[in-house]
């Protein structure tokens, strides 16, 4: 009788534990160095508008928000929230639509730029401002400022910031971020 529940036991179990012992290690998710950096740049109740709400919310514990499907939306987040302060874009964006896609493209330049730079010992690209009425977008996202990466290494990560609450503390932060890269 023992070693029939022996067997039966082992029967059972066998594919929790080949799963357990065997399965693949789980894929990290590459915004988190980034996500987290966030945590020490920004205030716990300062939101972020994100293509990846869930890793920003879990990894930062900050309140973020999806990227609306329609740009013009964003305009009432950002009334609705005035909190709003923070821009978090991994490169699933472009499902967003082709619009966002070129302003991942266009701000993931300036990433790598200062990237560059900061490997090369030369200086950093000065920060991209978004203004203009040149589209819906660059409009609902009207003064947001590019911030250094955050992550090691080639940054695919892009933060933005809501420019005139830029505190001294942000700007020193982004003065070292510079000399440093």
């Amino acid at each position: 009788m023992a070693r029939l529940t022996v067997a039966m036991a082992a029967v059972l179990l066998f594919p929790l534990i080949r799963t357990l012992a065997f399965a693949d290690k789980p894929v990290l998710i590459h915004e988190r160095e980034a996500a987290t950096a966030l945590t020490t740049r920004s205030k716990p109740n300062e939101v972020v508008l994100s293509d990846q709400p869930w890793s920003v919310a879990w990894y930062a514990n900050r309140p973020s928000l999806l990227v609306p499907y329609s740009d013009l939306r964003i305009a009432e987040l950002r009334k609705k929230f005035s909190g709003l302060r923070w821009l978090f874009l991994t490169q699933d964006i472009g499902y967003s639509g082709k619009a966002w896609s070129g302003f991942y493209q266009a701000l993931l330049g300036w990433n790598d730029a200062f990237y560059k730079a900061g490997v090369e010992g030369t200086t950093p690209p000065t920060e991209i401002r978004i203004s203009g009425y040149d589209s819906p977008l660059l409009s609902a996202l009207a003064g947001f400022v590019t911030y250094p990466p955050l992550e090691k290494g080639r940054p695919c990560t892009i933060v933005a910031c809501v420019s005139q609450q830029l505190t001294s503390v942000e700007r020193t932060d982004f003065q070292k971020r510079s000399q440093a890269h």
